[in-house]
C-alpha cells in the first residue's frame, strides 16, 4: 500500500495515529533504499528501535482488519 493510501484512508480518517504514518514512511524509504540503492546496508542500532513500534502498528492493522471482517 502506498504512503498516500495509508494517509488518505487511515490517518486522515483518524483510524490510525499520525505516528504510524511517519513510521510507515520511514519503513517505505528503507525498503526503497534496500531494493534500489547500491550498497545500502541497515545498521542494527538504527533498526532495533523500530521493532516495538512496528509490532504495535501490525497489531493495530490486524485489529482494523478484524473489525472490517465483523462489519464494524
Amino acid at each position: 500500500m502506498t504512503l498516500y493510501n495509508i494517509a488518505y484512508h487511515f490517518i486522515k480518517t483518524q483510524k490510525v495515529d499520525k505516528k504510524f504514518g511517519k513510521l510507515y514512511a520511514q519503513l517505505l524509504t528503507w525498503r526503497h533504499k534496500g531494493d534500489y540503492d547500491d550498497f545500502f546496508d541497515f545498521e542494527e542500532k538504527n533498526v532495533v528501535q523500530y521493532l516495538e513500534p512496528v509490532e504495535e502498528f501490525i497489531r493495530m492493522i490486524e485489529n482494523l482488519i478484524g473489525e472490517k471482517k465483523l462489519g464494524n
